[in-house]
């Protein structure tokens, strides 16, 4: 056998034997038509059609074609996770079912997300369609996307993977993606579309489950031409999100003179401490009392339009480190003023108790669309005083017009 192997070897330095050649990335690699047809019913088929081809070419795809022609003249080969896809790849195209049975076992052995992402990523280079590896990263989307190297491969195999029949879309896999286009909405609008396609409220998603700020109605105006949907009913959604030296210019601030809203209280200490001082914009001289201190709570009115909360800012008065503010509330939507259901619920907060401070809370989860939100304090951090006082107030969110 060592012998057999070493003739066929030996024919690879005779070059009158060479009369097949394997092109590869633009580089003709020099074999016997006898040797490789042997073993690739492909080749074989080239040889005797008509078109008397001497040739067969390999797609541009990167990797050791030097350890195919190896294989090819009988030299044992190392085959690993370095240049296991590759060859069978190679092996699969030209039909070579002994390469192609070697190399899976190893494939299986190594199929990490860096190994299959990039062979991947080199398939689409060369306009392959990388159904294997796709499959994978399908069948496995929930644990990749904990792998930092995923988030780094390009938009349009992510795409290929949202695209898939069986691909299902979970909350984290909804969040993972809606962190990539956050953070660069522009070169991931193709994700964008592939969600509102499938009719994902993309609004309530990035409330939900983003950290940072992002201009929502900026990321939609720059995909609507390319949205199946018309931009009107893109446009048909206002996204208020705070920011930081603009925490107090959000909903209420923006729309105080359209007559969308209106803003009620419980009770009101009197008319100097009217919770109209909650959109006073000169808070330290203006403040919002109540007159009882039992589940005393502010309410926003909207007009027609529901409103689906994601943040909300309070300040506290300009002598709050006295203790006049309130450390625990809820957070109450209705849409009949009868029903009320929970939005958000704090306890023993006390970043207001300072002169005039202020904080932003994010809504610890998603609630549906509301036409009226109210904050009910549940207790203050002073001893005795437990009217409800407040200097400012603001909600963030998405406007269903």
């Amino acid at each position: 056998m060592e012998n057999v192997k070493s003739s066929i070897f030996s024919i690879r330095n005779l070059p009158s034997f060479h009369d097949f050649y394997i092109l590869h990335r633009s580089i003709k690699y020099p074999v016997n038509s006898l040797l490789i047809s042997s073993i690739s019913p492909v080749v074989s088929r080239v040889l005797v059609s008509n078109q008397r081809k001497n040739y067969f070419e390999l797609p541009d795809l990167e990797g050791p074609i030097s350890d195919f022609i190896d294989f090819i003249y009988g030299l044992d080969i190392r085959i690993d996770s370095s240049n296991c896809r590759f060859l069978n790849f190679v092996a699969k195209r030209m039909e070579i079912f002994v390469l192609e049975n070697a190399t899976a076992d190893i494939i299986r052995e190594t199929n990490t997300i860096e190994n299959v992402s990039t062979f991947a990523e080199q398939l689409l280079s060369c306009g392959i369609e990388p159904e294997y590896e796709i499959q994978l990263l399908v069948s496995n989307f929930g644990s990749i996307i904990m792998n930092k190297f995923f988030s780094l491969c390009s938009p349009l195999l992510i795409e290929k993977v949202l695209k898939n029949e069986n691909f299902e879309l979970s909350d984290v896999g909804l969040k993972f993606i809606a962190k990539l286009i956050s953070g660069n909405p522009q070169k991931y609008h193709n994700l964008i579309k592939i969600l509102y396609r499938e009719s994902v409220d993309l609004y309530g998603t990035f409330a939900g489950f983003q950290d940072s700020y992002i201009n929502l109605n900026d990321v939609a105006s720059s995909v609507a031409h390319d949205l199946k949907r018309s931009s009107s009913e893109i446009e048909s959604k206002k996204v208020y999100y705070p920011s930081y030296m603009n925490e107090f210019n959000g909903f209420l601030a923006q729309n105080a003179s359209n007559k969308c809203f209106t803003l009620t209280a419980s009770s009101e200490f009197n008319t100097k401490f009217s919770v109209q001082n909650l959109l006073s914009k000169s808070f330290v001289d203006n403040y919002y009392s109540s007159l009882g201190s039992q589940n005393e709570f502010v309410q926003v009115n909207l007009s027609s339009s529901p409103f689906i909360l994601t943040h909300y800012s309070l300040r506290g008065w300009r002598e709050a480190n006295k203790g006049a503010c309130p450390c625990s509330w809820n957070v109450e939507g209705s849409n009949d003023k009868s029903t009320w259901f929970l939005i958000d619920q704090v306890e023993n907060d006390r970043t207001l108790m300072g002169p005039s401070a202020f904080n932003v809370f994010k809504v610890k989860s998603v609630p549906p669309p509301y036409q009226y939100i109210r904050i009910m304090q549940t207790d203050s951090c002073h001893v005795k005083n437990k009217r409800f006082v407040l200097s400012s107030l603001e909600i963030f969110g998405v406007l269903i017009d």
